[in-house]
């Protein structure tokens, strides 16, 4: 992921010497929808904490 927290990101890049493997911004549901799907929980199921 490459939030804009670019510094917190570069510093993980870094520390793990690779690239991220997907690059999500907010808002989008993408990482949410994966979630869902690899935990099976529907949308009346979760809920979302954040500054979106």
């Amino acid at each position: 992921m490459r939030p804009a927290s670019g510094a917190m990101v570069g510093a993980v890049t870094g520390a793990s010497c690779r690239e991220p493997d997907d690059i999500v911004r907010k808002p989008n549901t993408y990482i949410l929808k994966k979630i869902m799907k690899d935990r099976e929980a529907k949308a009346h199921q979760t809920l979302v904490i954040g500054d979106w």
